[in-house]
């Protein structure tokens, strides 16, 4: 049954089972009812039961080596919460908190042990029951620890409503219980009995500091994650998360700790953070701070140590610990009981970090010190030792550099400069001057515009740190999307701090700071005095339903006529600047207090206030309060654009202190970031970090591919501030773009949309995206196409996604290029392009299988085309995903003849072998024959002649028995063809050993065999023998027969041996037969001393080789090359061609080219006169000719 109000109404809020699970059945049977009030302290006998999960932190450690460990650690808990909440829940229990590994389930106003024990026996037996969690290291079991009590409870409803209130269960019952914990060993129950109240009343008692309020489910949440809760928009992702554990002091009087919260979330709140828990627990009592999440700010290991270090000298917090990584970010439990947090390796560092730090530390992990570098000092790093780091970790504690405490400070979080500003010359100058006019006496206005990520906070902040250095007061605050959404909300932290107003205060206290502040400016009505105090959070009542307030213009214009005063009143002790960011999400009368200001000075009267506002570029029109500030004489103008490519390249030089930048360096830098400043930063400071960045002489250069280069952490919150204020479903778009790629077309992202929204709602979407700046369209006809506008933006919204989510995406990806371009793949037509992306998405959706058969048919694709180095790619990828034994033997079988056509015998012997053994298996005799045939062409590489031309006749005999075994056509054409090869491999060795008649005759055997009608056709395109052609064997030979005849100086014959040779090239694409048949066409030209001829034909033979990765080829036209210099006298450049030649060959193991080589260096020396370098050659040729022919 739904719980009802007091009044007998339902609170339909909590119907909804979306909802109900995110607060406890005690919460929930008082939300809505004047029983539940900020500040209230429910005093009962309760039985508390607190289990700790053991081996957590180990089994943390050991995903966080995953990509997606912090997914799998999610699931796995969620698995094993699922279990134990609903044995908590089937004894009677309520779980009251999920913290990290550890529950707190009671019985209120029960003081039953049995009953606890009977539910901690249950848990551990279920624990027991559950299957091991599968991690990379093995099975692993979590245990449980239990502690039990009974006792003195106390349930403190801490915290302002409109900043989040916590239920903290604590006292003698909780204390006993976490202390039994600690005591019991793993798989066992420990109890410890608490003190009773000292009065044990017949009814539980009830205190409340504050006054009658109507508390909803939304008070407990962060606001925007609230919003998306209301809406079922919950999906859970990656983000940048800054996670602070804050060790406190738990108040002897249960009564004080409603201010202690207030005043620590008030403060965390203004560093633009979230106080997500209050714990107390086996750590203690804890603060656990969220910066990044639910909202990102762009530099929030800055704001987190910021807030940290203001707790602390605020007497707040004893110790803290801070640290920064990708977390997983969503609700954590199970159907009927969850929490909103971060999981992953980060978050329990910074709680075992916490756990070290001394009283008064405040630690920082390595990544947080290298971001906050600049603004606080910290100590040196040192490795410490913690659980799940058995290694260390880099570890600093900060120094200085912490907060101001006292009133007119609130531009604290400017000081003392991040990052010092590189360029903006003269919109700084700007800024100076109109800061100045305030200084002289004068309103002056500063209106900034920029996307995010420009630099807007940065050139503030610039302003700011200068105007607090000459001595001068100032506030600021931070307008946020989302929210409760209260009038004047964007001036709020101002005026808090103007009236003096302590947010930790009790009200009482709070009403008397705003009372005393009121004094200082003329009398005001009480209604005007009621709407601030309602503003300010101190009012003593509370709007009823269906009440509003400000609605009526005249007590708007009266309350902005206040405002104006206070400020007034501030200004008699001096300049003042007001910073007001990002005004684009700021309510209307917050602007039109910005606007009346134009109106507040008197005539002959000093009014030096710096009004200072920046904003995003506007989706809208500009409302009315904005454009009068914009075209208000006094107003100064600052827009902020993208860095040109001479601004950009003057900010990297800078930077990097140097005096150039290289193109190529400049070119991937600016496709990266677009001309955003701070992401020119961060990914320059990533480059060097990844050693890509060389400087020499001066000059920055780029010094491999850095394109999976990942983006830095704060570029990440960078973007994060900018997506986050995105309603869910354009963040879902934004996030299914992605995974398609930097380009997207519109009908694909409306196929793969987990959504499947119309036309009229996506393209909505997409144009906010526009506005936004975060994509551009790119091509509207023949359809549309958008592309992400930086490269930067793509990979944060990629990398959001869970793991789960993005293999559903690029399988639907994968799904529809398939459907789409299937009939060309079926004839074997479609563009490499659409196989590489196929198997692009095919990886990441790990669905390998599919994979593997994609890369297999893309490589035949690329080896008939004779693209050999795509082909090879292909083939590695579907190997790496493939065990089965026909697959990989035939991608290997394909690997040896692409490698071969090319003469690359590198790694012929090893896939050979494996192709050997994989045919005995498979019982495959014609494979094992063109295992047989290939060993015999690596025989030839390799210079073993007479070895070959034994194991030939062997080869002979193997065909033969192999043919009488064979009656299917093809395979008998495909022995005739392997026989053919055969014969010209023999005429190669009797030639490489000087027999040249022999030679002769085995090579037109050989041709004769080839060019037989009876080799002629095509055999079955699925074949894995194909590879073999009658062409290619023809051509083959005229070369052989062009090389004999060109030995023995028959010119005419070589030439047409050479001829045909080409013409057979060409008849089947086969371009390493080009290569050579040019390189010996080459050299009849340079025996007849036509040098022009003979270089026109090398060098298209040395383009042909380049563009089709024929090494061996270049070897051989380089050779070619080196001969037709010296031929001209040009021994040097000979001689550098040739060991050009020498260094390809012996990568290639082409054995006997390179004693071919060697001897031509010894004529280079020779003609020149160098006797010993000469010898020096010969001998070599000699040692390699010993030594391996």
């Amino acid at each position: 049954m739904a719980p009802e109000r007091i009044d007998g109404t339902m609170n339909h809020d909590l119907v909804s089972p979306f909802l109900r699970p995110f607060l406890s059945h005690w919460l929930m049977e008082r939300i809505g009812t004047p029983a539940l009030q900020p500040g209230m302290v429910y005093r009962c006998h309760a039985t508390i039961l607190y289990a700790d999960l053991s081996g957590f932190t180990r089994l943390t450690a050991t995903f966080a080596t995953q990509p997606d460990g912090a997914e799998q650690l999610h699931d796995s808990l969620t698995h094993f919460f699922d279990a134990l909440i609903d044995t908590i829940i089937a004894h009677g229990g309520d779980v009251a908190t999920i913290a990290g590994d550890a529950l707190t389930a009671w019985w209120p106003d029960r003081y039953d042990l049995e009953v606890a024990q009977r539910c901690g026996a249950a848990l551990i037996a279920v624990l027991n029951d559950l299957p091991a969690i599968e991690t990379p290291h093995g099975p692993f079991r979590l245990d449980m620890r239990i502690g039990v009590s009974a006792g003195a409870t106390y349930v403190v409803l801490a915290g302002l409503p409109i900043h989040g209130l916590y239920v903290v269960i604590y006292g003698p019952a909780m204390r006993a219980a976490t202390r039994a914990e600690q005591s019991a060993r793993p798989g066992t129950i420990h109890i410890i009995e608490a003190p009773r109240l000292t009065e044990t009343p017949t009814v539980p008692t009830v205190t409340a500091l504050e006054p009658t309020t109507t508390i909803s489910w939304e008070h407990f949440l962060p606001p925007t994650f609230a919003e998306r809760l209301r809406s079922h928009d919950l999906i859970p992702e990656y983000r940048r998360c800054v996670p602070a554990f804050a060790n406190f002091a738990l108040p002897v009087q249960p009564d004080d700790l409603h201010r202690l919260v207030s005043h620590v979330q008030a403060v965390v709140l203004r560093w633009g953070g979230w106080l997500n828990e209050v714990e107390v627990g086996d750590k203690g009592a804890v603060f656990v701070m969220l910066f990044g999440a639910p909202v990102a700010r762009g530099d929030d290991p800055s704001r987190a140590v910021g807030c940290c270090m203001e707790l602390r000298d605020r007497g707040l917090i004893d110790r803290a610990a801070v640290t920064v990584g990708i977390l997983f970010v969503g609700t954590v439990g199970s159907h009927q009981r969850r929490v909103y947090t971060a999981q992953g390796d980060d978050m329990n560092l910074a709680a075992h970090l916490m756990q070290r730090a001394r009283s008064g530390e405040v630690l920082v992990s390595g990544r947080i010190r290298a971001e906050i570098m600049g603004r606080y000092q910290t100590s040196d790093v040192t490795q410490m030792i913690t659980k799940g780091h058995r290694e260390g970790v880099p570890v600093a504690r900060v120094i200085s550099g912490g907060a101001r405490i006292g009133r007119g400070v609130a531009l604290q979080r400017y000081l003392p400069d991040a990052v010092s500003l590189v360029g903006r010359t003269e919109e700084r100058r700007a800024m100076q001057a109109a800061a100045q006019r305030a200084v002289n006496g004068r309103l002056s206005v500063i209106l900034l515009e920029g996307e995010s990520g420009i630099g807007k906070s940065y050139i503030v902040q610039d302003l700011a740190a200068s105007w607090i250095e000459r001595g001068y007061r100032g506030y600021s605050s931070e307008c946020v999307s989302g929210g409760i959404g209260l009038p004047l909300l964007a001036w709020r932290p101002i005026l808090a701090d103007i009236c003096g107003i302590d947010e930790g205060a009790s009200l009482k206290i709070q009403r008397d700071q705003f009372e005393d502040a009121l004094l200082t400016i003329p009398p005001i009505d009480a209604a005007t005095q009621q709407s601030l105090a309602w503003v300010l959070g101190v009012s003593e009542e509370v709007l009823g339903e269906g009440m509003s307030l400000l609605s009526d213009p005249e007590e708007q214009a009266s309350l902005i006529g206040v405002v104006i005063e206070l400020i007034r009143a501030q200004l008699q002790l001096g300049p003042l600047l007001i910073v007001l960011e990002d005004i684009h999400w700021a309510d209307m009368l917050s602007l039109q207090v910005a606007a009346q200001l134009l109106y507040a000075p008197v005539e002959e009267e000093p009014f030096p206030l710096c009004l200072t506002l920046s904003h995003r570029p506007l989706d809208s029109v500009a409302p009315p309060a904005l454009n009068a500030l914009r075209n208000d004489r006094r107003t100064t103008r600052v827009r902020l654009g993208r860095l040109s490519s001479a601004q950009s390249v003057e900010l990297i030089r800078s930077l990097l202190g140097v005096t150039d930048v290289q193109p190529e360096l400049r070119q991937h830098i600016e496709r990266q970031t677009e001309g955003q400043p701070l992401f020119i930063k961060e990914y320059l400071r990533v480059l060097q970090q990844q050693n890509v960045v060389l400087i020499e002489d001066g000059v920055a250069k780029l010094v491999s591919n850095a394109l999976a280069i990942q983006v830095s952490s704060s570029a990440q919150g960078v973007i994060q501030a900018r997506v986050d204020p995105l309603d869910e479903p354009t963040r879902l778009t934004l996030k299914a773009a992605a995974v398609i790629g930097r380009s997207f077309p519109f009908r694909l992202l409306k196929k793969i949309h987990p959504a499947q929204p119309n036309d009229h709602v996506l393209l909505a979407q997409l144009t906010t995206l526009i506005h936004l700046k975060i994509i551009d369209l790119e091509l509207e006809d023949p359809e549309r196409v958008y592309r992400f506008m930086y490269g930067i933006t793509h990979e944060v919204a990629y990398t959001s996604l869970l793991f789960g989510q993005r293999r559903q995406l690029h399988a639907a990806v994968a799904r529809w290029y398939e459907q789409t371009y299937a009939a060309d793949i079926v004839a074997g037509r479609a563009a490499m392009a659409v196989y590489d992306v196929l198997i692009t998405h095919l990886h990441r959706a790990e669905e390998w299988h599919r994979l593997t058969r994609y890369a297999r048919i893309a490589a035949e694709h690329a080896a008939q085309q004779f693209s050999n180095t795509a082909a090879l790619r292909y083939i590695e990828q579907a190997l790496a995903m493939t065990t089965e034994a026909v697959e990989r033997a035939d991608l290997l079988l394909l690997r040896v003849m692409i490698n071969d056509r090319v003469e690359n015998h590198s790694s012929q012997a090893e896939d050979l072998e494996a192709i050997r053994q994989l045919s005995t298996q498979l019982n495959d005799r014609l494979r094992l024959l063109y295992v047989q045939y290939y060993a015999l062409g690596h025989l030839l590489a390799v210079g073993m002649h007479a070895r070959l031309i034994k194991q030939c006749q062997i080869f002979e005999e193997s065909m033969t028995e192999v043919a009488n075994e064979q009656s299917m056509a093809d395979r008998l054409r495909q022995i005739r063809l392997l026989r053919a090869g055969t014969r010209d491999l023999c005429g190669a060795a009797y030639a490489a050993m000087g027999d040249l008649r022999r030679a002769q005759e085995y090579h037109r055997q050989a041709l004769l065999m080839a060019l037989d009608v009876r080799m002629i056709g095509e055999t079955n395109r699925y074949s894995p023998y194909r590879w073999l052609d009658s062409r290619v064997l023809a051509g083959r030979c005229f070369y052989h027969l062009g090389q004999i005849a060109l030995y023995e100086g028959n010119l005419e014959g070589a030439s047409e041996n050479f001829l045909q040779a080409l013409a057979q090239a060409r008849t089947c694409n086969n371009w390493s037969g080009e290569v050579r048949a040019r390189a010996g066409l080459s050299q009849v030209y340079l025996f007849q001393q036509n040098v022009t001829m003979a270089l026109g034909e090398v060098n298209r033979a040395f383009s042909t080789s380049k563009a089709v990765g024929d090494r061996t080829g270049q070897a051989i036209v380089l050779r070619q090359f080196a001969a037709i210099s010296a031929a001209q006298d040009e021994y040097d450049e000979a001689q550098r061609r040739a060991l050009h030649a020498l260094t390809i060959s012996a990568n290639m193991r082409m054995r006997t080219l390179e004693v071919q080589i060697w001897h031509d260096i010894a004529r280079f020396a020779t003609a020149q006169g160098l006797d010993d370098e000469a010898t020096a050659a010969r001998h070599e040729a000699e040692r390699l000719r010993v030594r391996y022919l």
